[in-house]
């Protein structure tokens, strides 16, 4: 008799980056636009999005791609490091991806100056 356990569902590859790239990711540029629509400031601070915001970007994410698994926490972690770069998931800026991250981080935000 065998026993089946329900894994949790993941998002497929490529949502939050792909292949090191956060511009080509599924969902990171929209979800790190929404945050920044809903509370510009956090960018302009360089600090992290505050809760109610993530929980606001959480709730349309589902709406516009019902049956995905977003979480809050993964939610966070990508669009907190649209605002600074204190929130990368890897910090270690020898790593090349690192790095990535940072060069299109400052790229995203600076883009956003242009829409003042």
């Amino acid at each position: 008799m065998s026993i089946k356990t329900n894994k949790p569902k993941r998002l497929g590859r490529g949502s939050w980056e792909k292949d090191g790239n956060l511009f080509e990711s599924k969902y990171w540029v929209t979800a790190s636009l929404l945050a920044n629509l809903i509370e510009p400031s956090a960018v302009k601070q360089s600090r992290k999005f505050t809760n109610e915001t993530i929980d606001k970007v959480v709730d349309v994410l589902k709406v516009w791609y019902p049956g995905e698994p977003f979480t809050r926490e993964k939610v966070a972690v990508y669009v907190n490091a649209s605002a600074t770069n204190e929130a990368i998931i890897n910090k270690d800026e020898t790593v090349v991806r690192t790095q990535n991250y940072h060069i299109q981080l400052d790229q995203y935000r600076k883009g956003l100056n242009i829409l003042k």
